[in-house]
């Protein structure tokens, strides 16, 4: 296996982020995609990190909903969801092909 210039290596640093692939670089560069992704990823920095950086664990409480709020809201979008007459008459159209 020869090691690519460090021309190639570059190039291939300055490609990727443009492209977007391993195959396409690889296409642009005259190498193999496998290739590609090894130079890619040798400079870029350890994928896996813990979740425990990243996450907070929920301390608070959930307001209740007021049941009048919440049944105007259920007629809301149960009113939202109807169809006019002429959306009906568009379905039976549409499901005659089937």
């Amino acid at each position: 296996m020869a090691r690519l210039s460090e021309e190639k290596i570059q190039l291939i640093k300055e490609l990727y982020p443009q492209i977007g692939t391993y195959s396409g670089v690889a296409k642009e560069v005259g190498c193999s995609p496998a290739t590609v992704k090894r130079y890619v990823t040798e400079d870029a920095p350890a994928a896996k990190v813990s979740n425990k950086e990243y996450s907070q664990k929920f301390t608070g409480t959930i307001p209740e909903i007021d049941e009048n709020l919440k049944s105007q809201l259920l007629s809301e979008i149960q009113d939202m969801c109807k169809l006019s007459d002429e959306e009906i008459e568009d379905m039976k159209i549409l499901m005659e092909d089937f």
